[in-house]
This record gives C-alpha cells, structure tokens and sequence, in this order.
C-alpha cells in the first residue's frame, strides 16, 4: 500500500476458506481485529501501529451481486462513502466461484491467472493456458515438492524394508532354525520385494545363486 512517503508497513492475513457458516463475517471480523490489536504491547505508542490488511480467498459466493467478486471493505462514513476513518483496517475479499465465472472467458491478466490457479491449480488442460508468470512459477515449485515428497516416500519405504529384513534375519537366526543361507534367501525372495543385491547382502550369498534362487521360485 501505498503513501506520499512510500510503500508502508503492514500486518497482512490470507486466509482461504472453502465453505461458507453463518458466523464467518464475524470471525473474519474478529482475527482482523486480533491482528490489528495485538501489535501493541503495555507502554507503546500508537504510532507503531500499522495497517492490518485481511486478504480472504472464499470457495463460495458471499454477496448476491452477479458481477462483482472482488470486495475492498475499510472503515467509512455511510453518508459519505468517501470519508474514510482510517486505512489501517482493510479486508479484501475475492469470491473464487464467481470470479471463475466472470473471467472465464480470458484467462489473461494476473487476476484471472491466481484465480485460474486456485480453482483449476489440478487441471492441467487449464492451467497449460496460463502464462502469468508469478502462477507458472508457482506451479513449477509444487511439481518440485511434489517430487521431493515421492523421493522421500521411496527412501522411507525402501529403509522400513531394510530394517524389517534384518529383523527377519536375525530373528530366523536366534530362534535356532536350520534353513541356512539358502532357505533365508528363499523366504526373503518369496515374502519380502527385493532386489538380487540386497537379498545377498543380508545372506551372504552370491548375486548369482539369488538369481538361481528366484528363477527357481517362479518356476
């Protein structure tokens, strides 16, 4: 936000809610208001209060008007609309719904593009449209925690299985049975999914005779 001395400092809150409850213009009312009132502590001045902006992306439609979804509320006079009190309570709403449907025709323009992104962010036909590039940034660096994630699954799994195996061997080994090397690889082969490497890592068995082993299992 902007002022004859520059750009302030704010306190800014984003919330995104996707179902609307009678009590919500209330509680938007109230964390706003928390938000504003909890930047001062016993002893400061009032000077050091700075704005406190709500931003609040809604999954549902709010207001009845048709054509507008996108609201900017401040504290202002009713008869005179442009006398405003003070700019240090603001709350900005965007109905997602309805501006999906308004801009729907063109997918250009930031607006459109966050809107396209936060409604259709899973569709790929859709999001393919959007050039904005703050949005195609965006859904580049969830491709990559996506990624990330998968990768960290895969090595959790693969280290769970690893325990489980050495458990399994060990276990085999102080209960006294008399499979030996082969009869473990055998079971391992046939209960757990290994690979050839890690089945004759845990035995002590060859690469090859594993693969013997497993040739003769699936026969």
């Amino acid at each position: 936000m902007h002022s004859a001395a520059g750009v302030q400092r704010c306190s800014d809150s984003v919330f995104a809610r996707r179902h609307r409850h009678a009590d919500w213009p209330a509680r938007t009312a109230y964390y706003l208001a928390r938000t504003y009132v909890d930047q001062l502590r016993g002893g400061e001045q009032y000077g050091g209060i700075v704005p406190a902006i709500g931003i609040h992306l809604m999954g549902f439609d709010l207001f009845l008007d048709p054509a507008q979804a996108c609201w900017w509320f401040e504290i202002r006079d009713r008869d005179q609309p442009s006398c405003r009190l003070t700019e240090t309570l603001q709350w900005n709403m965007i109905e997602l719904p309805k501006a999906d449907r308004l801009l729907a025709a063109r997918r250009s323009g930031t607006l459109a593009a966050w809107v396209a992104f936060f409604q259709h962010g899973q569709d790929e036909t859709v999001m393919s449209t959007i050039t904005h590039p703050p949005v195609r940034q965006t859904l580049d660096e969830l491709k990559r925690l996506s990624a990330d994630e998968e990768a960290r699954h895969m090595a959790m799994v693969r280290e769970r299985a690893l325990r489980d195996e050495a458990s399994f061997v060990r276990d085999a080994k102080a209960e006294g049975r008399a499979e030996g090397q082969i009869e473990i690889a055998r079971r391992l082969i046939q209960q757990l999914d290994l690979d050839d490497a890690t089945i004759a890592e845990l035995t002590g068995l060859g690469p090859d005779e594993v693969s013997r082993l497993r040739r003769s299992a699936a026969d």
